[in-house]
C-alpha cells in the first residue's frame, strides 16, 4: 500500500481513474515500469495499491518522478473551494525507495526434531518433525513428508495451520508394526510432496516455495539426530547355559541366558521351566543383571541389552543326561511380568515362544536349535578307509580361520599305524574296521580350558553321526563369540 497525503481534503470525479506511476530498479540496475491502482481515498489522503508479480525482479520500489499521477481523465478536486489540484513531489521523496521488493522463493533451511537425538522409538511412538524456511510461507492443502524406511516409504503428515505466516512446518508420525530404520531419513531431497506451499503474502500467496530438502545425510538433514527406528517384535534366538557341558550336583548354579533378537526389558520376574528328569521339571528364576555381573565374576561374558538371565539351582533328585527347556510354552510371564521390546516408549510385547527341543525340524537346510552349549567340548577327528604305506612322512593338521593345530606328525608319530587291518590276518590293507580304535593320530579337544582352540574361532560341523542326524553339529556360529 502506498499513501498521499495532501494539506487539504480532497474529492475524485471518478474514483477508480487515478494510478501512480512506479519504477522497480533491480539488483542489476535494471528498470522495469510498474503502475499502483487506486485503493481508496478518504479526506486528504489516497491509498494506492501494488500487488507484486511472480515475474517482478528483486530490487527497491520507487516513484516513476516528481508527478507520478496519472489522472486519466478525471479530477481531484480541493472540497473547500472545488478547484482542481495537483501534486509536485520533491525530488529527495523521489529518490527515496517506498519499500524494497524481494521475490525470492523460500527455500527449505533444515529438518529437524526437537530436543531430542540418539534415541530408539518402537511401534505406537509418535515422531514430530519440522522443516524450516529461509522466509514466511503459507500453506494451503496439506503437504506431507515421505520417510524412508528399511523396506518401504511412508508419509509424515502436516499438522500446523493453512493460509498464516510461518517458518516451520510441523510434521508427524505414527510408528507402525514393521517400521525399521537406522538412522531414520526422509527419502531424499524431493521427499516434500503434495499440498501447497507458496511464499507468504498478503493478500494472496501465489509465489511457490523451492520444496528442495537438503541431502537427507547432510548436517541439516534428519539423520544428524540419529533417531532409530525398530517396531520389530522380539523374539528368542537362543538359550545359553553361561557353563560348560558337564556333569553338575545339587546346589549348583547354572545360569542360562536368553538371547533375543532386538533390545528388551523386563518387568516384573519371569521364570524359565526346565526338564530336569524324565518326568519332572524346574523354575529357573529371572536374574537381573547388574546382580549376576556382582555374583558370577568368573563368568567372563559382555552381558548386552538383549539378553534375559535365568538362574536355576540343581535340586536332589534331579537327574536328566541333558538339560534343557521343558516346552514351546517354557518361558513363563506370572501376572504382572512383561518381556517388551526396548524403545523410548515401550509398547511391543516380545514372542515368547521357544522351539519344542525334540523338533528336529530341517529349517533353511539345517536342524535350528535354540538351546546351545558355548561351544563343542570334544570333537574327534577320523579318518577310516585310508592307507598310507609312509607314514613316518606324513603331517596332518587341523586348521580352521587364522587357528592352527598339529594333529599328527613325522616327528612324533614313529611306530604308529593308520587304524586297525581288516581282517586282521592281512596287513597293509586299504580297509579298516569302523571302531573307536580306528583312530588316527590323537583325539583333539576343544575344550574352553585350552589356550590353542579353534572352536572359539568360528564355526564346528559335522556331515553324519552313527546314531542320529540330532546328534549332529548344526554348524551354528557360537551364539556368544562375534
Amino acid at each position: 500500500y502506498i499513501y498521499l497525503t495532501y494539506i487539504n481534503d480532497i474529492t475524485i470525479t471518478k474514483s477508480d481513474c487515478v494510478s501512480l506511476n512506479l519504477i522497480i530498479v533491480a539488483v542489476n540496475q535494471t528498470y522495469y515500469v510498474r503502475t499502483a491502482g487506486i485503493y481508496s481515498y478518504n479526506n486528504n489522503q489516497i491509498t494506492f495499491l501494488y500487488s507484486v508479480l511472480i515475474s517482478d525482479p528483486t530490487g527497491n520500489l520507487y516513484l516513476s518522478n516528481q508527478t507520478p499521477l496519472n489522472y486519466n481523465q478525471c479530477n481531484i478536486i480541493t472540497t473547500s473551494d472545488l478547484s482542481n489540484t495537483s501534486i509536485f513531489i520533491s525530488p529527495l521523496i523521489v529518490s527515496t525507495p517506498i519499500t524494497f521488493i524481494n521475490t525470492t522463493a523460500p527455500t527449505i533451511i533444515r529438518v529437524y526434531i526437537l530436543n531430542q537425538s540418539d534415541v530408539t522409538l518402537g511401534y505406537g511412538d509418535v515422531i514430530h518433525i519440522y522443516i524450516e524456511t529461509s522466509l514466511p510461507v503459507s500453506v494451503n492443502k496439506s503437504p506431507k513428508l515421505r520417510l524412508l524406511f528399511f523396506n518401504k516409504t511412508s508419509n509424515a503428515n502436516y499438522i500446523g495451520t493453512f493460509n498464516k505466516s510461518l517458518t516451520v512446518l510441523p510434521f508427524e508420525y505414527t510408528i507402525e508394526i514393521g517400521d525399521y530404520a537406522q538412522p531414520l531419513v526422509y527419502d531424499g531431497t524431493s521427499a516434500l510432496v503434495y499440498g501447497t506451499i507458496n511464499r507468504y503474502a498478503n493478500p494472496l500467496s501465489i509465489l511457490p516455495a523451492n520444496r528442495t530438502l537438503p541431502d537427507p545425510y547432510s548436517s541439516n538433514g534428519l539423520s544428524a539426530y540419529n533417531f532409530k527406528i525398530d517396531s520389530q517384535v522380539p523374539y528368542i534366538k537362543y538359550l545359553v547355559p553361561l557353563k560348560r557341558s558337564g556333569v553338575y550336583g545339587p546346589n549348583e548354579t547354572i545360569v542360562i541366558l536368553a538371547r533375543f533378537s532386538v533390545s528388551v526389558e523386563v518387568i516384573g520376574s519371569p521364570l524359565l521351566i526346565l526338564q530336569t528328569s524324565d518326568n519332572k521339571t524346574g523354575n529357573a528364576y529371572y536374574i537381573e543383571s547388574s546382580i549376576f555381573i556382582n555374583r558370577y565374576q568368573d563368568i567372563l561374558i559382555e552381558i548386552l541389552d538383549t539378553d534375559v538371565l535365568f538362574e536355576y539351582i540343581v535340586q536332589l533328585d534331579d537327574n536328566i543326561a541333558s538339560l534343557h527347556h521343558n516346552g514351546s510354552d517354557s518361558l513363563v510371564l506370572p501376572l504382572g511380568s512383561q518381556i517388551r521390546h526396548k524403545t523410548t516408549y515401550s509398547y511391543i510385547s516380545a514372542d515368547i515362544s521357544l522351539r519344542n527341543p525334540s523338533d528336529f525340524t530341517i529349517e533353511n537346510g539345517e536342524i535350528s536349535r535354540q538351546w546351545k552349549y558355548r561351544f563343542p567340548a570334544k570333537v574327534e577327528i577320523y579318518l577310516r578307509d585310508l592307507f598310507h604305506t609312509e607314514v613316518n612322512s606324513l603331517d596332518v593338521s587341523l586348521k580352521h580361520s587364522t587357528g592352527y593345530i598339529s594333529i599328527f606328525n613325522s616327528k612324533t608319530n614313529y611306530g604308529r599305524k593308520f587304524g586297525k587291518p581288516y581282517p586282521r590276518s592281512r596287513l597293509r590293507t586299504n580297509y579298516t574296521a569302523i571302531a573307536s580304535d580306528t583312530a588316527i593320530g590323537y583325539n583333539y579337544l576343544f575344550g574352553d580350558t585350552l589356550s590353542n582352540n579353534l572352536a572359539l574361532s568360528g564355526i564346528a560341523t559335522q556331515s553324519s553321526t552313527l546314531y542320529s542326524p540330532s546328534y549332529a553339529i548344526d554348524g551354528d556360529l557360537d551364539p556368544l563369540l562375534s
